[in-house]
């Protein structure tokens, strides 16, 4: 997608001014923390939900401006400080193809430092922006305490599915909203919106599982990190009401070619067909709800995507 990448560039650019701003007006050690952080949101990233928010932004305003563009890098922040998070609860050593920031300054300070980013998110917003956004965060919140609570659990597909509305569907959701939000446009269209940002956003998902496994896509972290962690995923929830065992499940430890089986497991008995017919389902209920040409393909990129 072409305006994917164009509304990305203006997205960088924002994010790099608003930060050498934080890296400038700083000293000492602040000023190492602010360079660390800065480095950490420019490493890459589809920048989705902020250009989410410009794209819901300018279906009401009808243009893209400067103003919606320095708005929308809040939900950057708040995102990318959820991964630094994330990346300490999963111990994971990658993101996005670097070592993730408690790999490179203990645990204590990545902490400091997601919570750095989630206060600098909140500095550019008004106030009923602002709460919107901290309810999204305590969503995300419940999303990912769900995400480790079912670490050696059995839970239901129902179940996953709404962990994955909390923990990737909220903020996606948010992004599109407060873009509607911002324009002043109606209670109707930031809610039709938000339901058509949590469908792509639970494909989205379900995709982002699936390229856990695949070799042939490029996800940033180590292969199979998903289920060595014991993640219950839609694959591994299947799996396991079919009485299947998976040998690299729960086992950090585990081999390429026990990964591989379990690959083979999942391929065998239908159940990576089934997890990407149901992203592809959300994908469509999504399309039914939009009429505009990019929302159309950003739903189908969402489980296109190769990373």
């Amino acid at each position: 997608m072409k305006e994917l990448a164009t509304i990305k560039q203006k997205v960088d650019s924002a994010l790099e001014r608003f930060m050498d701003e934080k890296v400038n007006n700083s000293t000492g050690f602040v000023k190492e923390c602010m360079l660390k952080n800065k480095e950490f949101l420019l490493r890459g990233g589809k920048r989705l939900r902020p250009i989410l928010c410009i794209k819901s932004y300018e279906s009401i305003c009808g243009a893209i401006d400067e103003y919606i563009v320095k708005k929308s890098i809040a939900l950057e922040m708040l995102h990318v400080s959820t991964l630094i998070h994330d990346d300490i609860m999963d111990n994971d050593d990658l993101r996005r193809g670097k070592p993730s920031m408690h790999k490179m300054i203990g645990i204590p300070n990545a902490i400091i430092q997601g919570n750095i980013l989630l206060s600098l998110a909140y500095s550019s917003l008004a106030d009923e922006e602002m709460q919107l956004l901290n309810n999204t965060y305590l969503k995300v919140n419940y999303g990912q305490m769900l995400d480790m609570h079912y670490e050696e659990q059995k839970i239901s597909e129902q179940e996953y599915l709404e962990m994955a509305r909390l923990k990737t569907g909220e903020l996606l959701g948010t992004a599109a909203e407060l873009g509607v939000l911002i324009a002043k446009g109606t209670i109707e269209n930031r809610q039709k919106l938000r339901q058509y940002a949590q469908n792509i956003a639970i494909g989205f998902q379900l995709h982002d599982d699936l390229m856990d496994l695949s070799k042939d896509m490029k996800k940033g972290n180590t292969l199979g990190s998903d289920i060595m962690h014991g993640k219950r995923t839609l694959m591994v929830v299947k799996a396991l009401e079919k009485g299947l065992e998976l040998p690299a499940l729960g086992k950090m430890d585990a081999t390429e070619a026990e990964i591989d089986e379990s690959v083979k497991i999942l391929l065998d008995n239908g159940i990576i067909k089934y997890c990407s017919d149901k992203a592809e389902e959300y994908i469509n209920s999504a399309k039914k709800i939009v009429s505009d040409e990019f929302f159309l393909e950003l739903a189908d990129y969402m489980i296109k995507r190769k990373n």
